[in-house]
């Protein structure tokens, strides 16, 4: 049986946009070429994936990147003792950040991707497979072909694939043989960044450096306009960097610029690094499949973890604090990110951030609605940009096939660039509404930046991502109205054996009265 997937993991740990074009960034001066007399020079290593119409989820754990230089000696390229999983269904078109390093200059080859011996597949309808790459190691080393050229002229990359329409499948011996290539990095549409380091310097309100705990080199930090830096261990929640300082342990989220070797964040978390008998500090991403209140079911896309299946339940959440949105705005359909706690079987919530919504310490008495979807097609007009809109949800003031006219000037790009974003694009926002003017907070590009190698299907695949949220919603609903149909069942049994207990009343009474009168005769 063939897998349908193929997955990107580039060495520069990072994730590259379409064209290498902006990623929410200012303008910020251009990295400098290492000058010639240098010997050594920064590498990125990145992680990507195709869509699969079979697999909804392929998780699997990274642990080590090495290479031989020309001498024969082996260089670690990256390294993480603990194992970095990635669900690689969500990296497609996509590279994910692995690690950036110095290293010396010259060619590099035999190289080798280390990872855990456990692969997990789920299909769209979650049944889950628990496979292996071998039937008796703990961890396997993939041999990717192909070469790495350090040069000090250019930014070096290693972006590696895992060609999952390669992958193949033995059920009678439950082994996954896995295909690795290389790929080159300018075929992405995307790089993200989910990477750990320590802060070193703060340059100003929204610039700070951090050395990667993985490569031990220096990485520029630039917060978005409307990226939050918080804290473990409390509800602070800042959008620059007083929060921040030199030394502390870091957890950032964002799109990262393989040019300029420089992060653009949406999220900075100051890690407390205090795990408790309770669990592991872990964070989980995905759409809430349901949602009664009290328990939340998510339909996990990405986590530091290896999920045993594609539902996670989570709980805690009317006591965990919002960074985006709010308790009485959660619903299913909608895409969040959580931290808390994971002890192995429950996921205990703290902080939670709904896509798209306001920042908590955003006045939403400021507009007429402050969390909207839409989907529809971009026009630019001179100045203006505006949707036509195919799909509204969340909002009463905006009706199907209204032109909206859109601020984008706080806009994080989920997926795509700006540089992309042209006339006559399909596009999903999420944002809020005032005075006719729906401003973004988050947008996706539908098909990216139309690279070749994607296909009708694979946009086909997100809209069925969209369809499931749809779905969920529609699921909800009707637990809603199975729940009560359970309880009028409850009630009528109840009824039922009222009635009966009044029957069997009525019947002693009959014979009472039949017994007094057997005895006056």
């Amino acid at each position: 049986m063939k897998l349908k997937h193929f997955t990107l993991i580039p060495i520069i740990a990072a994730l590259v946009s379409c064209g290498g074009g902006d990623n929410n960034n200012d303008t910020l001066p251009t990295k400098q070429n290492t000058p010639s007399t240098q010997k050594t020079a920064p590498l990125s290593i990145l992680v990507t994936d195709n869509l699969s119409a079979e697999y909804s989820e392929v998780w699997v754990t990274l642990f080590e990147v090495t290479a031989k230089n020309g001498s024969g000696e082996k260089i670690k390229l990256y390294e993480n003792k603990q194992g970095n999983t990635f669900n690689l269904r969500q990296l497609f078109g996509i590279g994910s950040l692995l690690n950036l390093k110095n290293i010396s200059l010259g060619e590099y080859s035999d190289i080798e991707v280390d990872v855990d011996n456990q692969i997990t597949l789920i299909k769209s309808d979650g049944t889950t497979t628990v496979a292996g790459f071998s039937p008796d190691k703990l961890r396997v080393s993939l041999s990717l072909p192909g070469r790495i050229n350090i040069d000090s002229t250019q930014a070096s990359s290693l972006l590696i694939d895992f060609d999952l329409s390669q992958f193949t499948y033995d059920p009678s011996t439950n082994l996954v043989t896995a295909v690795v290539k290389q790929k080159d990095i300018n075929q992405l549409e995307h790089i993200k960044a989910e990477i750990k380091g320590i802060v070193t310097k703060i340059d100003s309100t929204d610039s700070f450096r951090i050395n990667l705990e993985e490569g031990k080199t220096e990485l520029v930090v630039k917060l978005h306009k409307n990226g939050i830096v918080t804290k473990d261990d409390s509800t602070l929640n800042t959008m620059d960097t007083s929060l921040l300082q030199i030394g502390q342990k870091v957890k950032i989220r964002g799109n990262y610029d393989t040019q300029n070797q420089r992060v653009y964040a949406r999220y900075v978390r100051v890690d407390s690094d205090n795990d408790t008998l309770s669990g592991k500090r872990s964070s989980v991403e995905g759409i809430v499949k349901f949602f009664d209140g009290s328990l939340l079911e998510l339909d996990i896309k990405e986590a530091d973890f290896m999920p045993a299946g594609d539902i996670l339940q989570i709980a805690n959440l009317s006591n965990a604090f919002f960074h985006r949105g709010s308790l009485s705005m959660l619903s299913a359909g909608q895409y969040v990110e959580i931290y808390g706690l994971w002890d192995g079987t429950t996921f205990t919530a703290s902080k939670v951030s709904i896509e798209g919504a306001l920042e908590s310490n955003r006045n939403s008495s400021e507009f007429d609605d402050s969390y909207i979807e839409i989907e529809g097609r971009y026009t630019v007009n001179g100045s203006e940009t505006s949707i036509m809109t195919t799909n509204v949800e969340n909002t009463q003031l905006i009706v199907v096939g209204e032109k909206v006219f859109l601020d984008l000037s706080q806009a994080w790009f989920e997926h795509g660039s700006s540089s992309c974003l042209v006339d006559g694009a399909i596009i999903e926002v999420k944002g809020a509404i005032a005075q006719n003017i729906f401003m973004v907070n988050t947008i996706e590009i539908e098909n990216g930046c139309a690279l070749p190698f994607q296909s009708d299907s694979d946009r086909d695949d997100r809209d069925s991502d969209r369809d499931d949220r749809d779905s969920d919603r529609n699921d909800r609903n009707s637990d809603h109205d199975d729940r009560d149909s359970d309880r009028d069942d409850r009630d009528s049994d109840r009824d039922d054996r009222d009635s009966d207990r009044d029957d069997r009343d009525s019947d002693r009474d009959d014979r009472d009265s039949n017994s007094g009168s057997d005895h006056n005769e």
